[in-house]
């Protein structure tokens, strides 16, 4: 065992000695431009009032006790199924234990040898991580570069095709053009995974997200909400045809092999997505994008130095650029002396020279906190 902990003690101290070393730490009392909780639904009393009452409605049990197959599946999750099934204008929806599960559960079980999955270069990790558990072929794409993907299929497309994308992206903020891609994807009869992780709740009409805002929903084979971010909650659901549920209950491993998501899990999933497309969650919408212009207002009008400079998007997603793990590390402990939490990306997480803060707004966050969060920016020492 000597050589496994000599390995593990070496790894961090490269760790360390990079400026990659990561540690926990907990989000203070301080304005938050940190977490993915765009709507501010997590704190609201308004959804823990519909939690408590679904609660109410139902005997407890704190586990599911199982697997779906195996005495952990309810009448209630399949009723609630059913329900997210017609908000999302699928046939069918399956419920999951988190955004991650979910697009391990769809990308490690629909592509099969012999077939070709073609993947934005910026997916996040956990659909790279799909990708991995499948037996199909893999490319990268650049990052919303269609003629790319184009030459790539043509290059390498062999079997069923595949394209995973995601509504929004992660680091940037930046949108899918999911019209241009559903036109590559019916031109060469590939299938469209699409992540709406970052669109689910605050986007589109009563926050059903990118796709059904455009239209094209019944023209994608799935799409994943998830419930961890904009929602407030917890978990994910994955929406397409009643074929592709019923084929993912029969070979999905990381769904049939999971303890299933126990009843309080599937109630918040429910009671948030009551609220957020209510006019309660339309508000709160209208409050998250006035912020969002006010703050590409306020930050667009700055004179940024140093090789510091903000990657602007439509939506909740700012990017402040400071290059070098330290610079970064040092200027989100700055910010948080002055009470704003933030927290650095660092590479390897992102293109090394591409350090960041991602900032988050939300509909929460008042024009004065805005404003105090810019003018910090602006007096960094890492400048």
């Amino acid at each position: 065992m000597k050589s496994i902990n000599k390995f593990i003690a070496d790894f961090l101290q490269k760790k360390k000695l990079a400026g990659a070393h990561r540690k926990l730490v907990g989000i203070g009392d301080g304005i938050d431009f940190l977490t993915n909780d765009y709507l501010n639904l997590s704190k609201s009393s308004e959804l823990k009032l519909l939690l408590d009452d679904e609660l109410k409605s139902r005997t407890f049990k704190a586990g599911s006790s199982g697997s779906r197959l195996l005495g952990g599946n309810s009448n209630y999750i399949e009723e609630v199924e059913e329900y997210l099934a017609g908000f999302y204008q699928a046939e069918a929806s399956l419920i999951l234990s988190s955004g991650y599960q979910a697009n391990l559960a769809v990308l490690s079980c629909l592509p099969q040898r012999g077939d070709t999955v073609f993947y934005d270069e910026l997916s996040h990790a956990c659909m790279k991580d799909g990708i991995r558990l499948n037996f199909a072929e893999s490319y990268s794409f650049k990052h919303n570069d269609y003629n790319d993907l184009e030459r790539k299929i043509e290059k390498f497309g062999k079997g069923r095709l595949f394209i995973v994308a995601e509504s929004v992206y992660s680091m940037d903020g930046d949108f899918v053009d999911l019209k241009r891609l559903v036109d590559i994807a019916e031109r060469f009869d590939a299938g469209i995974i699409l992540d709406e992780a970052h669109t689910t709740a605050w986007y589109g009409d009563k926050g059903k997200g990118l796709a059904i805002n455009e239209g094209l929903e019944n023209r994608l084979l799935a799409r994943i909400y998830t419930y961890g971010k904009g929602p407030g909650a917890h978990g994910a659901v994955v929406a397409g045809s009643s074929e592709l549920t019923e084929f993912m209950i029969n070979h999905s491993r990381p769904f049939i092999y999971t303890t299933a998501p126990p009843d309080h899990q599937v109630a918040l999933i429910k009671c948030s997505t009551l609220l957020f497309s209510s006019d309660y969650g339309t508000q709160k919408r209208n409050d998250l994008h006035s912020n969002m212009l006010l703050f590409s207002k306020i930050a667009g009008n700055q004179d940024w130095e140093n090789e510091v400079k903000i990657i602007e998007s439509n939506s909740p997603i700012k990017s402040i650029v400071i290059p070098g793990n330290d610079r970064v590390e040092e200027a989100c402990k700055s910010l948080r002396i002055k009470n704003i939490e933030v927290r650095p990306v660092k590479s390897p997480t992102v293109k090394k020279g591409l350090e960041r803060i991602r900032i988050c707004l939300h509909s929460d966050n008042t024009e004065k906190e805005i404003i105090k969060l810019i003018d910090e920016l602006k007096t960094l020492n890492c400048q």
